[in-house]
């Protein structure tokens, strides 16, 4: 189980006991050669102290007095490789979505993630993972569409010459070749917003969505971060205390991008505050699902939440 960012795995569990042991010599050799007690005494209890640690991880004791609901969350720490996450995030069996791992724009299947139709209208989905976590969500929602994944993780989506070459290569491909040789009638552009460093990043951002047409774009807003992985905070914390834990730059992210692209009449739709209604945030549904597995990234049943909203907002 997870105790904060300290999870209960046999790995923490051996650091912890060869920690205790140090600290048990230390305290052997200068306090407790006092009292009367043989050296195999004390070896015996440590070791019988060691067994009883290790029993206790590999038998998952800790399933007896934590809630079932907990324990069901811990499954959200391997949610981004699991087979739902992967599909997901638009990578099942292509890559749409470069990330570290697949660091260069030769990994990006371009036949397969760009594909238009000529008997539906097309819906780019462009940006970072912020937009790749949606992906499957409006593919889902939206089924009159065709719909295209471009994704880099990390990358701010604008049309630059800086930052990591997978970025620069792949925005720079999307804008001054893709769009301008193929019929895209939609983009939804998301972002981690609040990592950004660019201060001239609403000017960018209008320039290129002024370029592309701005009845054609919709930017999709900041969405609430955490410091912690979020399954973590679930399983620790009442849930209507958890909107206390928001990051305030997350706050500031959002507020921030709608004041600038608002001045330009940019279609940006502001979802920050989406699982909140009447003063109360709900983070965890009817169904045990966290609205996060990480510090960031929506699971893809509330992605399906958030993009049922988009749909409304965007009207088409």
């Amino acid at each position: 189980m997870a105790n904060n960012s300290i999870e209960f795995t046999t790995l923490n569990a051996t650091i912890g006991i060869i920690l205790s042991f140090v600290l048990g010599y230390i305290s052997y050799k200068y306090f407790e050669r006092l009292f009367n007690k043989s050296y195999a005494y004390l070896v015996s209890a440590a070791a019988a102290f060691a067994a009883v640690s290790f029993g206790a991880t590999a038998t998952e004791v800790n399933k007896h007095w934590v809630s079932t609901s907990s324990i069901a969350l811990e499954k959200f720490k391997s949610y981004a490789a699991s087979p739902e996450g992967i599909r997901q995030f638009g990578n099942q069996n292509r890559t749409c979505f470069l990330s570290t791992k697949t660091n260069d724009i030769s990994f990006f299947d371009k036949e397969v993630c760009l594909k238009s139709a000529e008997n539906k209208k097309n819906i780019l989905v462009l940006g970072d993972s912020h937009a790749a976590e949606l992906y499957q969500s409006v593919n889902d929602i939206f089924p009159d569409y065709n719909v295209m994944e471009a994704a880099a993780s990390g990358c701010m989506p604008v049309n630059s010459k800086n930052g990591e070459k997978r970025c620069t290569d792949l925005f720079n491909y999307i804008y001054n070749d893709f769009l301008v040789n193929n019929k895209v009638d939609y983009i939804l552009l998301s972002a981690n917003w609040m990592v950004n460093k660019d201060h001239d990043l609403g000017k960018k951002l209008t320039e290129v969505i002024n370029k592309i047409g701005k009845d054609k774009v919709f930017i999709i807003g900041q969405t609430k971060t955490f410091s912690i992985d979020f399954y973590k905070i679930a399983q620790k914390t009442p849930e209507s205390k958890i909107e206390k834990l928001v990051t305030k730059e997350s706050r500031l992210s959002n507020s921030w991008m709608s004041e600038q692209l608002a001045q330009s009449g940019i279609n940006y739709i502001d979802v920050f505050d989406l699982n909140c209604n009447q003063g109360r945030c709900n983070y965890i549904d009817q169904d045990n699902v966290p609205m996060m597995f990480d510090k960031n990234h929506l699971t893809k049943t509330w992605a399906d939440s958030y993009v049922k909203h988009i749909r409304t907002r965007v009207g088409i």
